[in-house]
């Protein structure tokens, strides 16, 4: 009689007993058994390996996000912006995709980064004048909110001529704040160096009371509509329109004279 067995193995096959001796078939099944562990083994050891990878990935975009942060300054003076971005990371990378985790964390960064920047030149402009002694007599700042400048005179404190003078202009689409124009336009108009992060300033990702929205990409709307309160992700104006939080960051480039913006973050009204 010919001796035959399926070789797809004793654990997924069979075996014609008749024809294999006890210890054959008793070595088969163990051979066999090894094979299925080894496999169960190797595909516990993967996924494994594939979560230690994922946490890895992880751990790295914790630390490029704490080394952007390093780099946008350590801390201003109520936020210590590298633990906040790095919890904030965290919170985001439990509830949605990590990409959108570094984009809010960014966008808080950057919000955070221009505070301090407002704050240095608020400042700056003062401990500038008091250096060079200026007084109303011999200096004048001239604010344009319309043109969206700040001009500083320095003048002969008897005569009252203009010796020098400094100007500071926002840029089409960004947004104007009173502060760093000032700053930038005094040190202009008595020849000191005007640090980059004036000019280079980022742009508010926040909307607060006291900011001011416009349509600075129509040239037929001049109109500057004041932010009254904040809430459920809408900013509601002093003339009782509203406007979503996403419209004033999010840039609609088919219809740019429809897109409304921050113009304004001076918020000298509310004491900011």
């Amino acid at each position: 009689m010919t001796n035959t067995y399926d070789k797809s193995g004793v654990l997924g096959g069979n075996y014609d007993s008749a024809a294999m001796d006890f210890e054959a078939a008793h070595q088969a099944l163990l051979a066999e058994a090894r094979k299925l562990g080894y496999r169960e083994g190797f595909e516990a050891g993967r996924a494994y390996e594939r979560e230690e990878a994922e946490g890895e990935s992880y751990e790295k975009e914790l630390s490029k996000l704490a080394k952007y942060a390093s780099v946008m300054g350590k801390t201003t003076s109520n936020v210590t912006r590298e633990s906040e971005a790095s919890e904030a990371l965290n919170e985001a990378y439990k509830s949605g995709p990590i990409e959108s985790a570094v984009k809010e964390t960014r966008e808080f960064i950057q919000q955070a980064r221009r505070d301090e920047i407002v704050e240095q030149a608020e400042d700056d402009f003062i401990n500038t004048a008091y250096d060079y002694q200026l007084s109303a007599d011999d200096s004048e700042i001239v604010v344009n909110r319309g043109k969206r400048t700040v001009v500083a005179l320095s003048k002969n404190p008897i005569t009252g001529k203009v010796l020098s003078r400094g100007i500071a202009k926002c840029a089409q689409g960004d947004c104007f704040n009173v502060h760093i124009g000032k700053a930038i336009a005094l040190r202009r108009a008595l020849g000191l160096p005007v640090p980059d992060e004036y000019i280079n300033a980022p742009q508010p990702t926040e909307v607060r009371v006291g900011d001011v929205i416009g349509f600075p990409f129509d040239p037929k709307d001049n109109g500057r509509h004041t932010v009254t309160h904040v809430g459920e992700a809408t900013a509601y104006l002093e003339d009782g329109e509203f406007c979503y939080e996403d419209a004033l960051f999010d840039v609609n480039e088919l219809e740019p004279e429809c897109d409304p913006y921050i113009i304004d973050d001076s918020r000298e009204e509310v004491g900011e």
